[in-house]
Formats: C-alpha cells, sequence, structure tokens
C-alpha cells in the first residue's frame, strides 16, 4: 500500500484555500463548520480530514475528490515512476501529468489482475469523461458562434429594415 503524504496533502489544501480567496484558515473552518485548528493541522499535515470532511473540502475549495486523493499519494507515484530520483520536480503541473501518464505502465508488479483491471477501468472511466467534457465544450462554442452569427445577421436584418422604413417615409 502507498504512503499516504500529509504534508504534501496539507501545502495542496493551502494551496487551494489562497486560490479560492481564503485568505486565512478561519474562513474556511467557519464555511466547513469546523475548528480553525482542525484546518490548521491539516494543512501543516498533522492529520488528514476525516471522510465527511474530505468531501467537504472537496466541495468548498472546487477540487474534484479524485485529485485530492492523488495529492496524498503523489510523491509515492512520482517515485514509482522514477524510483532514482528524489521528487523530479513533483509540484510542476507538467510533472504531475507526465506521471500520472505513465502510472499505468509503470504499477508494481505485486497488483494483481483484478487490482490492475480495477485501475484499468477508473482510467477508462476517467478518459471518457475528459472526451465528453471536451465535446461538449466543443460543442458549446460552436453553438455559441452560431448564436453570435445569427445575432449579427439578424443586427444587419434589422438595420436594412430599418433604413428602408426610413427611405420609405422620407419618400413621403
Amino acid at each position: 500500500m502507498m504512503k499516504i503524504e500529509k504534508e504534501q496533502f496539507g501545502k495542496f489544501i493551502r494551496e487551494k484555500r489562497k486560490e479560492r480567496g481564503y485568505s486565512s484558515t478561519y474562513k474556511l473552518a467557519e464555511d466547513l463548520h469546523v475548528d480553525q485548528s482542525t484546518v490548521y493541522r491539516i494543512e501543516t499535515g498533522e492529520r488528514l480530514p476525516s471522510f465527511e470532511l474530505f468531501f467537504d473540502l472537496a466541495t468548498k475549495l472546487q477540487v474534484p475528490p479524485s485529485e485530492l486523493v492523488m495529492q496524498m499519494h503523489l510523491p509515492a507515484l512520482v517515485k514509482m515512476v522514477s524510483p532514482d530520483q528524489d521528487h523530479p520536480s513533483a509540484g510542476s503541473e507538467q510533472s504531475q501529468r507526465e506521471v500520472e501518464g505513465n502510472l499505468l505502465v509503470t504499477l508494481p508488479s505485486s497488483l494483481t489482475t483484478e487490482d490492475l483491471e480495477v485501475i484499468e477501468a477508473i482510467a477508462k472511466v476517467l478518459s471518457d469523461r475528459r472526451v465528453r467534457e471536451k465535446k461538449l465544450a466543443i460543442k458549446e462554442q460552436l453553438e455559441q458562434e452560431a448564436m453570435n452569427e445569427n445575432f449579427f445577421e439578424d443586427l444587419e436584418r434589422a438595420a436594412a429594415n430599418q433604413r428602408q422604413k426610413e427611405i420609405t417615409s422620407n419618400e413621403r
């Protein structure tokens, strides 16, 4: 089993808290209905959140729970991918993507066939979800562009009609 990296997780929570506009642990703790010391202890790596608090944190910080889990294990995963190196810029987004992309290839041989099937199924679900999200984004963009074209065409027609009415009324 992989080691949970409480300090890495805490650092990630602190960064996300600040990104979401929580300047201190006090306001986040208030929104989560917990003591400020609870949030502080999570951010400093002294403790992990309870199951319920884990999902509340994900919601308040607008982070998918899967990303929070990944942050708990990221240093261990980086070492699995490149065991000869100490965290090759583990904090960077690019290295995280590289790690995520190489995971299925570099998983330890101690995993059972069932474990690998579960991991493969999870990867497929995530991949399918990203494909759907991209398709939806493209569809929305195309619809928006079509609406913009229709809007300008309608605007031009209305302006032409208005000019025609003015010409007609001036001729009378």
